[in-house]
């Protein structure tokens, strides 16, 4: 994710929109990329967390510095 807290002479860390990466369940992963995923999120991000709700489906929420956080949907 991005990072925007470096000191000046550091610079900052924002070259990545997020990565959605899907595994087989045998510790092999797949990069999915940002159009097909749905998943892209261009400010510093500072905690990602996922949740089901009372139907069981499943969503990640990403809390946004300084934003309003934002909702993704899982979509098996």
């Amino acid at each position: 994710g991005n990072n925007f807290e470096f000191k000046p002479q550091f610079s900052r860390l924002d070259a990545s929109f997020g990565n959605v990466l899907l595994g087989d369940g045998k510790m092999g992963f797949t990069w999915q990329e940002y159009g097909k995923s749905g998943f892209a999120i261009k400010e510093e991000v500072k905690y990602l967390k996922t949740f089901k709700d009372r139907s069981g489906r499943q969503f990640l929420i990403a809390a946004i510095n300084d934003k309003t956080p934002r909702v993704y949907s899982f979509n098996e």
